[in-house]
């Protein structure tokens, strides 16, 4: 990153021209060595006095700019606006809210019950993260797991989660008799944390858990093909013992011929794909392919979002091994689970 100073402008608008000058230099690619780099540049504009009145707070609002003109298509420049400044105080929000909840345990887990599609018998349960801080009433982790991947903090979470998730399974497996697995998603981040496995294998150990009641999921969005970091990351992990899901399976990049060098031993069908599946030929088609596909490298196949008794009969019939999904329950705090599913454990 780079700071660019204009302190003899006469408006705000010449400074665009000089940022279409740096653009410029852009064009074509640059060459090193008789290669050509496809390389671009993101620049954000903040004006003083307009935007910021100290040199600290000038440069912040630049560096929003930029990370808006990132988000929006790259290779050009973006003036820092008040929606721009809405977005850094919501971001500056987030953040004070996820600080606080870890200090103050504010944070929860609520069930998401993973079920058999032969015989809808509860085969694992999925802890899914909530958070009661104040400072984020009415942001959920959709939200709020962006901003804490950007600050860091997700490698606190992300500990806290499986610390509790392993706490709540030890419960389950005591109080209850529950076989099943807990299923834990970590962020991508964890991938390029070369001391995250370590990590896990400590907390194994601390609770006296064995590693194959535990499957840690993460995103096939999150799977960077060819980066050694994350595939010796997944690799120590399967080294533990404990299973690997690739969830929202099919909406990443990774090639199938990949697929292949992944420990991973579970797929989880996206739930975009089974919306209306019933009534999409092109649909149906890619999840017959995934479920085919798992069945041939001997991994796991599991669905979710499965919302309607047709949806459940299609993955029951073409040999899919489980689902989740309003259809069989939503997502519920222990107490409601433990009531509502104690017959089954």
């Amino acid at each position: 990153e780079f700071v660019v100073l204009l302190p003899n402008i006469k408006e705000p608008l010449d400074a665009s021209a000089v940022a279409t000058r740096v653009l410029n230099l852009f064009d074509g690619g640059l060459e090193v060595d008789g290669v050509t780099h496809m390389i671009y540049a993101s620049i954000g504009i903040s004006v003083y006095p307009d935007d910021a009145t100290t040199p600290t707070e000038l440069i912040h609002h630049a560096d929003a700019a930029m990370y808006d003109a990132k988000n929006n298509s790259r290779n050009c420049f973006r003036f820092f606006t008040q929606k721009i400044a809405d977005t850094l105080r919501q971001r500056q929000q987030i953040e004070k809210g996820l600080r606080e909840a870890l200090s103050e345990e504010q944070f929860s887990l609520v069930y998401m019950p993973i079920f058999d599609c032969k015989n809808n018998t509860i085969v694992a349960v999925e802890v899914l993260l909530r958070c009661q801080s104040p400072e984020l009433k009415g942001i959920g982790p959709d939200q709020f797991i962006p901003v804490a991947e950007a600050t860091g903090i997700i490698k606190d979470i992300d500990l806290w989660v499986i610390d509790n998730a392993l706490q709540a399974l030890i419960i389950l497996r005591k109080k209850h008799y529950f076989k099943g697995k807990i299923c834990i998603n970590i962020s991508g981040v964890e991938l390029l944390n070369e001391h995250f496995p370590s990590k896990v294998k400590n907390l194994l150990e601390q609770h006296k858990v064995s590693p194959e009641n535990v499957e840690i999921e993460v995103t096939e969005t999150a799977f960077i093909a060819d980066n050694e970091t994350c595939l010796e990351t997944l690799k120590a992990l399967n080294e533990l013992g404990v299973s690997l899901a690739l969830d929202d399976f099919g909406t990443g990049y990774s090639s199938l011929s990949y697929l292949q060098e992944l420990p991973v031993d579970e797929l989880k069908i996206d739930k975009r794909f089974l919306r209306d599946v019933t009534q999409n030929h092109e649909k149906k088609a890619i999840i017959k392919t995934i479920i085919s596909l798992g069945e041939n490298l001997g991994i796991r196949v599991l669905a979710e979002g499965v919302e309607d008794v047709i949806t459940a009969d299609f993955l029951k019939e073409n040999g899919c091994e489980c689902a989740q999904g309003f259809f069989y329950s939503k997502a519920v705090h222990p107490e409601m689970f433990e009531a509502q599913y104690l017959h089954q454990l």
